[in-house]
């Protein structure tokens, strides 16, 4: 029982900081003494900016300034800067929708994408959207209005806001039953559909209209399931009768979407498993799969459609996720996924499938291993993520793995996966089992930018441009081996002193050095290198916070000299660096809590989506990686990283495990 009481105030010191006091200021200064500088009329417009950013952080905490910040607004010279405080304190509504209702439509939200498409994008529209219901009556009347883009701003603004939009149910209903004839209008046709299904069971009077849009040619059959979904009306029968009848697997595909929601259809798919027709066979077995967990009868039809990869007659798309989905139930095909890896015919759906059957990795590690060595780069890259799923259940893969980090592929990688990247993080999953790779993360270290002559490059003088990405994700792999990698100081040192044309290496810079201050006291080697680079760059250098924090852990005086570099801080710049330097330093603060939430603002959506819920989302283990840069500075986020614990992607599950052990790193006893 002695024991016990250290370590659970541990725990507690890593949500709370040490100092009360600490956690009400930002920047070093309190919501009084910032209103004081932004109250003083012989404060330069920078430093008033400042403040006005600065009391943006204490959030509602800030409400003593909200007078001063409605004045601002109403006759100051920094209007917009104090409209976002205010929203961010929750206060001044009556001031700032009507500003922010003006520069929504003066900027507009629509642009084409880079597909031709169009798209939205507004900050202002974002502003709107957290404040709420006190901003839909100005809203419903943009969505009224003559301006036919800001219609579909508005509309896409009122469903973001949800529930508390259930006002504009009556006018986004319209919207679709009287759409015009131009492009314009079919685009805010399709923007009410998601709207109410946004808004959620207070838009269910849309369900005739929405229903009704199953029939209409040229409708997005896809967004009008997931509305009615939204609202709580499923239209099972409706998409179950048409898949029955004409055997069309995009019904059945959203059977499957809609998942145990879709149930009262388990009888009818069970029937159909016999069907005449093949693809009826095969798209019921997908949509049992995800309906009804585990169903057994549906494995067969499953195993059998493996058969037919490349047969043009029938759909098999969908049952590599639907094994995934079953997971361990459906362990009796894991001989035919692994015949097909073997036979070269390594699809990523089939990888994933893959491991998601044999958790454990028993015996879908050697089809991995074999992966590894395919001439694709992008069946090295899910390969490789696949392992990282299992982490140290993949220690027979570390010699593969180290012998792709190091590994030559022809070509570049035009869609942004680095195979080679993807083998080091693997390492770096499988843990302190892997150092015997450390030998080859090192020579990744000098795989940093290059420009070369193409391998077979169609004109003379073809060159191909390789960004440094192994090279940087090697130096985070060393760190992460703490003490274990001490051996790979000297190289880390060199990368770190880098500085090649045009600065293309910083990247794999930040890696190392940060790399050398996890290592500890067997990298202090490192810091005469990293006190002379600060000399050397000054406070312009991009690589300044990463010295900083190396230094904090390395050297004798390297408190002193974090405080002090927090010190020189101006409040709203370089915030992310600031932040990273807190949580090297186990410090929380208010103006963490705002980067907190400004990540965990961008996670939220994306995963609630279910539109990405097949396998690694790279933009998403990106968003993760971020919050746990983060350190013990992102304790806000401990509870909703507990929550994404439990979601149903297992690489979700794995990225928040990890940013949550370097937020609030294992206790050792």
């Amino acid at each position: 029982m002695r024991t016990t009481l250290p370590i659970l105030l541990v725990v507690i010191g890593c949500l709370h900081p040490a100092q009360a006091d600490e956690q009400q200021a930002v920047y070093g200064k309190t919501v009084e003494e910032w209103s004081r500088v932004f109250r003083d009329k012989a404060s330069s417009k920078a430093d008033r900016l400042r403040a006005v950013w600065a009391l943006g952080c204490f959030g509602p905490d800030a409400r003593p300034a909200v007078p001063d910040l409605i004045d601002e607004v109403r006759q100051g010279q920094i209007k917009d800067e104090a409209v976002e405080t205010l929203v961010r304190i929750g206060a001044g509504t009556e001031v700032t929708v009507p500003v922010l209702i003006e520069r929504f439509i003066k900027e507009g939200c629509l642009h084409l994408t880079g597909m031709g498409a169009i798209g939205s994008i507004s900050g202002v529209k974002n502003s709107l959207v957290r404040i709420g219901g006190p901003a839909v009556p100005a809203l419903l009347d943009v969505l009224k209005g003559p301006n036919r883009g800001m219609r579909v701003c508005a509309a896409e603004a009122l469903g973001e806001i949800g529930p508390s939009a259930q006002e504009a149910v009556p006018l986004l209903i319209r919207a679709i039953e009287h759409p015009d004839a131009d492009r314009e209008a079919n685009i805010l046709s399709d923007q009410a559909v998601r709207a109410l299904g946004r808004i959620g069971p207070e838009a269910k009077a849309a369900a005739p209209t929405l229903t009704a849009l199953l029939e209409r040619e040229g409708s997005n059959e896809y967004d009008v399931v997931i509305a009615l979904d939204g609202i709580g009306v499923r239209p099972v029968r409706k998409l179950l009768g048409t898949f029955l009848r004409e055997g069309d697997s995009f019904e059945a595909r959203m059977l499957a979407w809609l998942g145990p929601k879709a149930r009262e259809a388990v009888p009818a798919l069970r029937g159909a498993l016999t069907d005449k027709r093949p693809q009826v066979r095969i798209s019921a077995a997908v949509a049992l799969a995800h309906i009804d967990f585990p169903a057994p009868e549906a494995i067969p039809v499953l195993i059998e459609a493996l058969r037919h990869p490349g047969d043009e007659e029938l759909d098999v798309s969908d049952v590599p996720g639907a094994l995934a989905h079953l997971g361990p139930k459906a362990k009796a095909a894991l001989p035919m996924l692994i015949g097909i890896v073997k036979d070269e015919f390594a699809c990523n759906d089939i990888l994933k499938a893959l491991v998601l059957t044999d958790p454990e990795g028993r015996e879908c590690v050697p089809a991995l291993i074999a992966a590894l060595k395919h001439e694709d780069y992008d069946t090295v890259h899910v390969a490789a993520n696949c392992l990282s799923l299992l982490g140290p259940r993949a220690e027979e893969a570390v010699p593969a793995l180290a012998a792709a980090v190091t590994r030559d592929f022809d070509g570049s990688f035009s869609n942004g996966y680095d195979p080679q990247a993807s083998a080091a993080h693997a390492l770096r999953r499988i843990g302190p089992r892997a150092t015997s790779a450390i030998p080859a993360l090192i020579v990744a270290l000098k795989y940093r930018h290059i420009v070369r002559p193409r391998p077979g490059g169609f004109f003379p003088g073809d060159r191909e441009e390789r960004d440094s990405s192994a090279a940087a994700a090697a130096a985070q792999v060393l760190g992460s081996f703490g003490a274990a990698a001490k051996a790979a100081v000297s190289a880390l040192i060199e990368a770190a002193q880098a500085r090649e044309k045009d600065d293309a290496n910083w990247a794999v810079r930040k890696a190392a050095i940060l790399a050398l201050g996890r290592i500890g006291p067997d990298a202090k080697a490192a810091i005469p290198v990293l006190r002379n680079l600060m000399k050397e760059d000054g406070k312009d250098s991009r690589d300044l916070p990463e010295l900083v924090a190396a230094l904090y852990q390395l050297a004798p005086d390297g408190s002193e000299i974090a405080e002090g570099w927090l010190a020189k801080q101006v409040p709203g710049s370089s915030l992310e660096d600031r932040v990273m330097v807190l949580g090297v330093m186990g410090r929380t603060s208010l103006e963490a809590d705002r980067l907190t939430r400004r990540y965990l603002e961008q996670l939220d959506p994306m995963l609630a989506s279910r539109d990405a819920r097949d396998g690694p989302n790279e933009m998403l283990e990106e968003w993760f990686e971020m919050l746990g840069r983060l350190g013990r500075a992102g304790r806000l986020a401990v509870p909703r990283s507990n929550e994404y614990r439990k979601h149903p992607d297992p690489w979700v599950r794995m990225w928040a495990t990890e940013a949550l052990e370097r937020i609030m790193p294992p206790i050792r006893r």
